[in-house]
């Protein structure tokens, strides 16, 4: 269980005592990599054209797809073991979970291409159906939050909102008022106006 917890997180201690060993850094190059090529297939596949060259040619697409699901699964599989029950505590693991169910449910070649291209029929097929249509896609791109394993970038926010916080608020609030009274005034001097196409 140490040499899993090292493989995968040894970016922590060497924090603290130096370089990280070398099969972290390959495995962190490997699980960023997958993460990119990931979000890039996604990207890919919502272009209906790519997609009807998925009908007409091999599944490339797929089969990386189904590739990088193993992958991902097999580093959720050994993250929950090296961290235990913890690993369910952070935002990023949640993140992993819920984009590993959304790559494996686009893995259905029957539903592969309304998951990535809803049409406007599946509006009128209910509620909960039309939800699983639409909410593949920010699901799977969900993946990109998993690259704060290596970069830690959740963590500097959480300790800037907290050294800032009163100004953050503060800064916030102006910005909201200032959104608002800005909409509203664009909202009253466009709304008589025959060009603008909203009604």
């Amino acid at each position: 269980r140490h040499a899993i917890w090292v493989l995968l997180y040894d970016h922590i201690l060497a924090g603290h005592s130096g370089e990280s060993t070398r099969s972290f850094r390959i495995f962190r190059m490997i699980s960023m990599s997958s993460t990119i090529l990931g979000v890039v297939v996604t990207i890919l596949c919502t272009n209906q054209t790519m997609t009807d060259l998925e009908h007409t040619r091999p599944f490339i697409l797929y089969l990386v797809d189904a590739s990088l699901s193993v992958f991902f699964a097999t580093e959720l599989g050994l993250r929950i073991f090296a961290v235990g029950p913890h690993f369910f505590l952070y935002f990023a693991s949640w993140c992993s979970i819920l984009s590993l169910l959304a790559t494996c449910a686009s893995l259905n070649p029957f539903m592969r291409n309304g998951y990535f291209n809803p049409r406007p029929d599946h509006h009128e097929s209910g509620f909960w159906k039309n939800a699983s249509y639409e909410i593949v896609v920010p699901l799977r791109l969900l993946r990109l939050f998993c690259l704060d394993e290596y970069l830690n970038s959740v963590a500097i926010l959480k300790t800037i909102f907290y050294l800032m916080w009163s100004r953050l608020m503060r800064s916030g609030y102006a910005l909201a008022v200032i959104w608002l009274w800005h909409a509203t005034l664009l909202h009253l001097l466009n709304k008589d106006d025959p060009t603008d196409g909203v009604s």
